[in-house]
């Protein structure tokens, strides 16, 4: 019998260069898929970048608005409410109300685009009192929205607080254009593992999830996948869950750790020892019956016209004015104000802060809150501060004097109901 002899050496050449091929062949893709995560990471970025340069300047713009073109039509309408209680002419009154209505009007479009461009309440008390700010602003695109949420108080950097909010704005948007509902809710949870969850939900008409996105991806069918490529950019997830006739349900959420509050109210600088536990002088110190004012404003032509409004009522004497809250705390222990007349909005520190501080240390003192905006978080602030009143600037003219009288009144009844 005679053997064979196969010479299998090709085969194995071959075999080892389809191993080299394969080899090579996954390291391309590797290299590539790697690359294409890179790209896609940074067009996240890039798209993230983009957004938020477009929130940042939109509030330059709204704080262009409010800080210059408000406040002029402010003192304009205090002016004009002055030159109407001297006026005597029937027809001259006539064209000074429709002045003052057109006034009003420019006020108020003025607040409503400052408003849409970069909300205040956003900035000034955070996300989740912006959301039952934008609540009450979905009102009137026919939506009634409710708000749950376990703390009103996130420690959130700003252009997060941004992001998250234009999100929830852009899905609550979703269901007045697609859901067929007059009701939403929004949904707030710090999660035990150290996440933040924003839960939109509405029952509407709901969708077939599976059918919908075969046809219209998510980039293209509801406007979700910038969402979700910022939930991405900040290491968090977007899920959608819907049913046909049984509402839609969107999740949003991104790592969260809450941080620890680890001192309280900070004390009131620039107010010594002696002052925070005695009283300001007060009206039967010097002239008698007189209501000593300090006026806080960041704005020279508002205080200037405050002062006018005021000094035309002998009751009042103003012993100072003040262009921050800073500024106004260091006041009250030199000038000893029975009240102070604070803006709201200011640099160094806002009226919310100074009010806190000014009431926390001089509890017998008397603080009106001020300012453009006329919306509920900006009184509640102040008040919850320690403000006794809060007025708009524009009623001002017409309310301020009468506001500090009843306040003064209320001041000097307690201690007779205590005695």
């Amino acid at each position: 019998m005679t053997g064979a002899c196969v010479d299998i050496t090709e085969r194995k050449q071959a075999e080892e260069l389809l191993r080299e091929l394969t080899v090579e062949l996954e390291e391309r893709v590797k290299d590539r898929t790697d690359e294409l995560t890179r790209s896609q990471e940074r067009l996240r970025a890039l798209a993230t970048e983009v957004t938020l340069t477009e929130q940042r300047e939109r509030r330059r713009i709204a704080s262009e608005l409010h800080d210059y073109l408000a406040q002029l039509l402010v003192v304009g309408r205090m002016k004009l409410t002055q030159g109407r209680k001297r006026n005597r002419d029937d027809q001259q009154e006539v064209w000074l109300k429709e002045l003052d209505q057109l006034l009003g009007q420019s006020l108020t479009y003025t607040r409503s685009l400052v408003a849409q461009l970069s909300p205040p309440v956003l900035h000034e008390f955070g996300l989740v009192r912006a959301f039952h700010w934008l609540a009450e602003t979905m009102q009137h695109q026919g939506l009634s929205v409710d708000v749950q949420a376990q703390d009103l108080f996130l420690t959130l950097p700003e252009d997060k607080a941004v992001l998250l909010y234009q999100s929830v704005r852009e899905l609550l948007f979703n269901v007045v254009k697609h859901a067929d509902a007059d009701h939403a809710s929004v949904s707030v949870q710090v999660m035990p593992e150290h996440e933040l969850r924003i839960t939109v939900t509405d029952q509407g008409q709901g969708f077939d999830l599976a059918a919908t996105m075969a046809t219209e991806p998510l980039s293209t069918g509801y406007g979700l996948f910038s969402i979700r490529e910022r939930m991405a950019v900040m290491g968090g997830t977007l899920t959608l869950t819907s049913t046909p006739g049984q509402g839609t349900r969107v999740m949003i959420a991104i790592p969260y750790r809450q941080a620890v509050e680890t001192a309280s109210i900070a004390p009131a600088s620039g107010i010594p020892p002696d002052v925070r536990t005695g009283s300001p002088a007060g009206p039967s110190e010097g002239k008698t019956g007189v209501v000593r004012v300090l006026l806080v404003d960041d704005h020279a032509m508002v205080r200037q016209g405050l002062r006018s409004i005021l000094d035309s009522y002998d009751d009042i004497v103003i012993v100072g004015e003040a262009g921050d809250g800073l500024e106004a705390v260091g006041l009250v222990t030199s000038l000893h104000p029975d009240v102070v007349v604070m803006d709201l909005n200011m640099p160094k520190m806002d009226g919310v802060e100074a009010t806190r501080r000014i009431t926390q240390a001089v509890p017998a003192i008397v603080v009106i809150g001020l300012s453009v905006r006329n919306d509920r978080e900006a009184e509640q602030a102040m008040r919850s501060a320690g403000a006794s009143g809060y007025l708009t600037k524009e009623s001002a003219a017409d309310q301020l004097h009468q506001a500090i009288c009843q306040a003064m009144k209320r001041m000097t009844s307690v201690p007779s109901r205590s005695s």
